[in-house]
């Protein structure tokens, strides 16, 4: 079976420039600290992992956020070696290497370098990619199984099906909302072939059914799974005003991203409804569509990384309908001899540069960002490694790992589970700082922290460290 066509093998060399550059390209300034004062879901994860290599369990209800293949993972990888450098740096190859896929896609569907290359392009110098590229996040993996197993169901061979029932069947354990891209796949044939149970709609069908056993199977093993993975989210989603949350997140990606999601939310319209678009190319618009309004539209917080697995996609819808308005405005006869020979031979090439420019400063300001957080963080974590005790309450138990201090109490343990992981019961919360040697505060659980259990911390404690928002107090009583 030849999963790579004839036609890209002679492309080769151009594939592996751009994962090279990739790598090189993501890899600046890769560090095991973190690149955030904030590494909230990262911090999470990294914890669970270490548990689990301690054999113990890291909360009562493991399902409850998402199903545990990302962080069984992320354990393999933490044992295999401790240093976090090495884990940043193994995300940041599951992230280049999806460019791979990016570029034989969409070879594949219009047998033009130029567009291969343009979408290659826009997902290697992505905003949104460099921002979490040095962080632990679910969706670099779902990306890499999501891509790879629609590339897979655009083949024509028997194993290229098998291979892709595996692949998709194994993305919805590590996130639920992998299903969209075979909900999509679903709905696009149903309203081009007219038919449900149509032969393109089968090994889809077969990978929902095979996602759904698995994950019925380990509800039993596990006790409230789809209550608290539900919950989780649901809570969540309906904490903060929309206003307040969504419309400025929505907006601020639009402005960062706009080559990416705004030429591509409306080169997915323009591909849906123009009936001579390939089938290819309709997949990909069905579930770029969906997606994204799922998640802008249902969902009632969004944040920019729950677009990041269709994000290659939308980079080859984007670069497919920069082409095809190239090639319109080549058409168009200008008085202007220059103008008409530039429209024709560099408007790609313009794009490219004009993309270059108004991105630039958005990139910068993050490395800028990121390398005073890991400035910070690196002292956080000195200042409590030093600190005497063992033991540390936090709400980043990604510093807690870094500094060799253990936590006694994670918040996924708590029976009474609140959704932001934070608004945990006064007496809990007290009995929690009792435990512990050192508590660690921010603006995050300094704005979740009630009254008495507030108290209790300025009687009890002495603030030994502070830096920005963030402060250190030795618990006296320990």
């Amino acid at each position: 079976m030849q999963l790579i066509h004839k036609t890209t093998k002679k492309h080769i060399a151009v594939i592996l420039l751009f994962l090279i550059f990739s790598i090189i390209f993501r890899s600046t300034g890769i560090s095991s600290l973190p690149d955030s004062l904030d590494p909230y879901d990262e911090s999470g994860y990294l914890y669970d992992a270490k548990l689990i290599n301690q054999g113990r369990v890291p909360y009562k209800d493991f399902f409850l956020a998402h199903p545990p293949l990302f962080i069984y993972l992320l354990s393999f990888f933490f044992k295999v070696t401790p240093n976090i450098s090495y884990i940043h740096f193994a995300n940041i190859l599951i992230l280049s290497s999806i460019v791979v896929f990016i570029y034989l896609i969409s070879f594949q569907i219009t047998k033009k370098n130029k567009v291969a290359l343009l979408s290659s392009f826009l997902y290697t110098f992505s905003f949104l990619i460099f921002f979490y590229s040095k962080t632990l996040f679910i969706e670099p993996i779902i990306s890499l199984l999501l891509i790879s197993s629609l590339y897979l169901y655009f083949q024509k061979e028997k194993i290229a099906t098998y291979l892709f029932i595996i692949l998709s069947s194994i993305a919805p354990l590590a996130k639920i909302p992998a299903f969209l891209q075979n909900i999509s796949l679903i709905i696009k044939n149903f309203f081009t072939r007219k038919r449900l149970f149509c032969k393109e709609n089968k090994p889809v069908f077969v990978s929902i059914f095979i996602s759904i056993a698995i994950l019925l199977v380990l509800s039993f093993l596990v006790p409230n799974f789809y209550q608290d993975t539900i919950e989780f989210h649901r809570i969540r989603n309906y904490q903060m005003p929309f206003l307040e949350q969504k419309v400025p997140n929505v907006i601020g990606l639009a402005e960062k991203e706009w080559a990416i999601f705004l030429t591509g939310f409306i080169g997915c319209l323009y591909f849906i409804f123009k009936k001579t678009a390939k089938e290819q190319v309709k997949a990909i618009s069905y579930i770029c569509f969906i997606s994204s309004t799922f998640f802008i539209g249902v969902f009632k917080v969004f944040c920019w990384h729950y677009l990041m697995p269709v994000l290659p996609l939308f980079c080859i819808i984007s670069s497919l309908f920069i082409t095809k308005l190239s090639e319109k405005i080549q058409k168009l006869k200008f008085k202007n001899n220059f103008i008409s020979s530039v429209t024709k031979k560099y408007l790609v090439f313009l794009i490219i540069i004009l993309y270059i420019l108004l991105t630039y400063k958005h990139v910068s300001d993050i490395i800028e960002y990121q390398k005073k957080s890991s400035e910070i963080a690196k002292d956080i974590v000195e200042n409590i490694r030093k600190a005497p005790g063992d033991t540390i309450y936090t709400a980043y138990p990604m510093f807690a790992v870094l500094a060799e201090k253990e936590v006694p109490f994670w918040y996924y343990a708590n029976d009474t589970y609140a959704a932001s992981q934070l608004d945990i019961p006064v007496e809990d919360s007290v009995e929690i700082f009792k435990k512990s040697d050192i508590i660690m505060f921010n603006y995050r659980t300094r704005s979740h922290l009630l009254k008495e259990a507030e108290e209790w911390v300025e009687e009890n404690c002495d603030l030994i460290y502070k830096r920005e928002d963030v402060e250190l107090y030795l618990n006296k009583g320990k």
